[in-house]
């Protein structure tokens, strides 16, 4: 077994740790703080920070029943991980804070005192709160833009120019966006959440890591942005499309880009949008890309909604098994579909 490292040692650790942290009795009383958490409240010194709050749990709180509450979770689970609460400042300034405490017990598993971290989420919750703001207006707009595509072109350049602010918060908004879209019409209700549900399996059972599945998620819910927004009309046709339509909404993976080019953060996920109707062998648009050419992402939003489509009822025809579309990817792969791919949906979907 390796030397005893000093306690000097950990005291220089705890001291220059740019992370607020403190050690506090069982009772809560105060035992120890660093130059980070002193600086939070607004304290050149720990020494300062210790004359202002002898007992810091029950004078830091800004409200009378957070440490109530932070009690309370101790009993339940002996330790408190991201508990945030309002605290007080050195000068009265209300600060948002997030804590994690943890319990230091003895042999016998009696409390010797608490170990705990504290972070100013200032920052964090006001682009929380703009971005919860912004997103109720642009849901409000949603309502109206099943009346004019205008203004539903207008809320996609709004979510790609806030993007960055709050991930899962813009991923809710795009797949409000796409139902919009898709409840237009019946047979349509649901289907990129669906899409964008199966590539995500598949993309699981291949391996993918998070940022990866990210860009997927993005790409497989807007895979027919362009459509929605450009071609409706021809969508809704009732009699078959001529040579001509035909070549005309098969711009739609094009336009889907056109639409989405606005953002860098949307970028990554053009390619998946754009090639999702290439085939491996060749003979798929727009571009005629092949194998290993095409990204793996559009060869994957390419069996999830081939998938999709012959599960879901369509006006002309009632849904197939799975089994069925299943046999169906299988007869198309090195033709149309990745083997790889593939073989990840046969065990997945």
């Amino acid at each position: 077994m390796g030397n005893k490292i000093p306690d000097h040692i950990y005291r220089t650790i705890f001291d220059n740790t740019a992370e607020g942290l403190y050690l506090f009795s069982p009772d809560g009383d105060f035992v120890a703080v660093n130059g980070a958490l002193a600086f939070i409240f607004g304290f050149e010194t720990p020494e300062e920070f210790a004359k202002a709050f002898s007992r810091p749990w029950e004078q830091w709180y800004a409200e009378s029943d957070s440490y109530d509450k932070l009690r309370c979770i101790f009993k339940r689970q002996h330790s408190a991980i991201n508990f945030e609460s309002l605290a007080r400042t050195r000068n009265g300034n209300l600060i948002p804070i997030s804590e994690n405490v943890n319990a230091v017990r003895d042999q016998r598993g009696d409390i010797v005192c608490f170990v705990g971290s504290v972070q100013d989420i200032s920052r964090q919750k006001g682009s929380c709160d703009a971005v919860q703001e912004h997103v109720t207006h642009l849901r409000l707009e949603l309502e109206r833009s099943q009346q004019d595509k205008n203004v539903l072109i207008d809320i996609i350049d709004e979510v790609c120019a806030s993007h960055s602010a709050l991930e899962h918060v813009f991923i809710n908004v795009v797949s409000d966006i796409m139902h919009v879209l898709d409840s237009r019409r019946w047979w349509t209700r649901g289907r990129s959440k669906r899409v964008a549900s199966h590539a995500l399996r598949i993309s699981e059972k291949m391996g993918f890591h998070a940022d990866e599945k990210s860009i997927l998620h993005i790409g497989a819910l807007l895979h027919d942005i362009g459509q929605s927004v450009f071609y409706d009309d021809l969508v809704d046709k009732p009699v078959k499309l001529s040579t001509n339509e035909i070549k005309l909404i098969r711009k739609h993976p094009d336009q889907g880009a056109v639409v989405l080019n606005k953002a860098e953060d949307f970028r990554k996920a053009i390619p998946l949008i754009r090639h999702h109707h290439e085939r491996v062998d060749g003979k798929g648009y727009p571009d005629g890309l092949s194998g290993d050419n095409i990204p793996l992402g559009a060869r994957i939003i390419h069996v999830a909604t081939t998938f999709d489509s012959i599960t879901a009822d369509r006006p002309y025809r009632h849904q197939k098994s799975r089994e069925y579309a299943l046999r169906e990817i299988v007869r198309c792969t090195k033709t149309q579909f990745d083997p790889a791919v593939t073989e990840a949906a046969l065990a997945v979907l």
